[in-house]
């Protein structure tokens, strides 16, 4: 790591540092590397260190200490409740539709459009965890075209107006029920996937040489960017309310739908306090 970038590009993820063993030591694994390969590597990093034998090292060293649990940062911690979220959201989407009377083509249009986005969600976390930071701008930019959709969905019932919308126009759609930061940050997101000149200089750094080079991952703008997502699952949660009440909710399912959504929200604002940022976009 380089200052939070990755320099090799088959470099994926990094080991949390244990112990105080590896400081001062550069070293890299994929986030999905197993506990027994972790500590291996440690190990190896302490016998370098410390000139000690290998098999006497490994057999004092707890492989607990190397458990997906101990070793994921807060970001991938953060990432993984995300999903877990989003693919809930989805169960309630289908269990809501199952029981509602509403026959109106916006409303299915409405909840097909958000009941995808658990999927959506999950290859953000995915190329997130792998430092894909240029390449989830796309997914989280549909994501917030989705919640645009939707946001048009909720006031439009005419089918022609419909089926004649155009992406760009759902702007204040989703401003008027998501707020203004949802503008702001659906204009950044279109201007990162543009590459807009403006944009081009965070994936660019100097090489070994001092040349000009292109940043293939990074692991501290994936961290910007799980903010990003958190703002997104944020709206999305508060737009899947919205429309379930704008539709109806059947008198004796209110109870549990308004549980639902006060978990989503209570959790949202956990890995708000996580992130330790309140992870809020404003234009700088």
């Amino acid at each position: 790591m380089d200052g939070g970038r990755f320099i090799e590009p088959e470099i994926i993820g990094i080991i949390k540092k244990r112990s105080g063993i590896c400081k001062g030591v550069g070293y890299s694994l994929q986030i999905d590397a197993s506990p027994l390969l972790r500590k291996y590597i440690a190990a190896a990093i302490y016998k370098y260190k410390e000139d000690n034998d290998f098999e006497d090292i490994l057999e004092n060293m707890d492989i607990e200490d190397f458990s997906d649990e101990k070793s994921y940062s807060q970001y991938e911690m953060v990432r993984h409740v995300i999903v877990d979220c989003a693919v809930r959201n989805t169960k309630i989407i289908d269990e809501y539709l199952k029981s509602s009377k509403v026959q109106k083509s916006n409303k299915d249009l409405f909840f097909v459009a958000l009941g995808r986005l658990s999927t959506s969600f999950k290859a953000a976390t995915l190329l997130l965890n792998n430092g894909f930071f240029v390449e989830v701008v796309f997914i989280l930019r549909l994501i917030i075209e989705q919640l645009a959709w939707g946001s048009f969905l909720l006031v439009e019932e005419d089918e022609e107006k419909i089926r004649k919308n155009r992406t760009q126009s759902n702007v204040g759609y989703l401003k008027e029920q998501l707020g203004e930061n949802y503008g702001i940050l659906y204009g950044y997101l279109s201007s990162e996937a543009h590459l807009e000149p403006k944009e081009i200089e965070k994936y660019l750094r100097k090489d070994e040489e001092e040349q000009i080079a292109v940043r293939d991952r990074s692991g501290k703008e994936c961290e910007g960017e799980t903010n990003t997502l958190l703002v997104l699952l944020d709206g999305y949660c508060e737009l899947l309310w919205k429309g379930m009440n704008h539709f109806g909710i059947m008198e004796e399912e209110i109870e549990y739908y308004t549980d639902c959504h006060c978990l989503n929200k209570k959790i949202v604002i956990s890995m708000k306090a996580v992130l330790d940022n309140n992870a809020k976009f404003e234009r700088i």
